[in-house]
């Protein structure tokens, strides 16, 4: 990026143009003002383990200049940029606190502090929506899925459902909060809700890498609801929309409390049954393998993608999560 200098609450509110910034903790920022309309902050690499966002994002600095807006483009490429240039989900020399965990909470030291406090003091009050691109990192693999945090059959989840038809992805996800036991608390989505903004995210697969089908769902489903949201012109239109999700508590979650090695038996976006076995774990004694299945009729959204299970030090592995579909108010291809 050029002609980066320290950034200035003139670079969010003043004169149209381009600016690239610098925040607190070397926090690479790009501004693109043209025209009136909305406000929007779109960030990767909050994980630095999560790679489309950071690539998606930095692809849409290069090409502010050319783009055809209505409204403010606020650009974060690398949101944790420690833990981004080490490949990690969190910064190593931030004592790996996940930035995505502190936002709101008064939690944070060090990087992540003068991060998330420059995020929420100078950029979340100016914003009408957030755009904030995750994968599964290195730990786990998920069904390419565009992804909202509401309380299902809200009227927060049913005016998000046309966002997530515009993201296109082959999966959406509603992480449903009746219930707080998803880690909606402390991440950026959730605290810029607090802002009056709008927010929206990704599971754009994971495993530690970057697939074909991954990067053209973040890049294509980036332009669309930008589209949607009234900010860019000529956005292409969504495709049909793919199988609408509910991740939610733990008739979800597949999970094992042995040591050993993870077969996978289903296939990630597998329709499957209660009961029905989606991986299957072989122990570290030799002993026989045991069958791990279905809490609920679903989908196979997510499996581990480290191969196996240390549940001998962690108590009890996560493999993988099978996610019951939402039919009612969602079209079908």
């Amino acid at each position: 990026m050029a002609a980066n200098s320290p950034m200035d609450m003139s670079d969010i509110t003043g004169a149209p143009g381009v600016r690239h910034r610098f925040g607190p903790g070397d926090l690479p920022i790009s501004v693109r003002r043209k025209g009136n309309g909305p406000t929007v902050l779109l960030v990767g690499g909050t994980h630095g383990d999560e790679y489309e966002g950071q690539i998606v994002v930095a692809e849409m600095v290069r090409r502010l200049d050319g783009l055809d807006l209505h409204g403010t483009l606020i650009c974060l490429p690398r949101h944790n940029p420690g833990a981004c240039m080490a490949g990690r989900r969190t910064d190593p020399e931030d004592a790996d606190q996940d930035i995505n965990r502190v936002y709101g909470t008064g939690s944070a030291t060090g990087r992540a502090k003068v991060i998330s406090d420059f995020v929420s003091g100078a950029i979340l009050p100016h914003v009408d929506w957030v755009i904030d691109l995750h994968s599964g990192g290195v730990s786990h693999e998920f069904v390419v899925s565009g992804n909202i945090q509401a309380v299902i059959g809200s009227d927060e989840d049913l005016a998000m459902r046309p966002y997530l038809q515009a993201f296109g992805a082959p999966f959406s996800l509603v992480f449903d909060g009746s219930d707080h036991s998803m880690p909606h608390a402390g991440t950026l989505e959730h605290h810029a809700k607090g802002f009056g903004a709008r927010a929206i995210s990704s599971e754009l697969g994971g495993g530690g890498r970057v697939s074909a089908a991954s990067i053209t769902a973040a890049r294509d489903g980036v332009m669309r609801l930008l589209g949607a949201i009234g900010l860019l012109e000529g956005s292409p239109p969504p495709p049909p929309p793919g199988p609408l999700l509910e991740m939610s508590g733990e008739r979800h979650t597949v999970t094992c409390g042995i040591a050993g090695a993870i077969e996978p038996v289903a296939q990630l976006g597998d329709a499957v049954a209660l009961g029905q076995t989606v991986a299957r774990l072989h122990p570290d004694d030799l002993s026989a393998p045991v069958d791990l299945t279905a809490q609920c009729t679903g989908v196979f959204a997510c499996i581990a993608a480290k191969g196996r299970s240390d549940a001998y030090v962690e108590g009890s592995d996560v493999i993988g999560y099978v996610c019951e579909t939402i039919t009612e108010g969602w079209p079908t291809r």
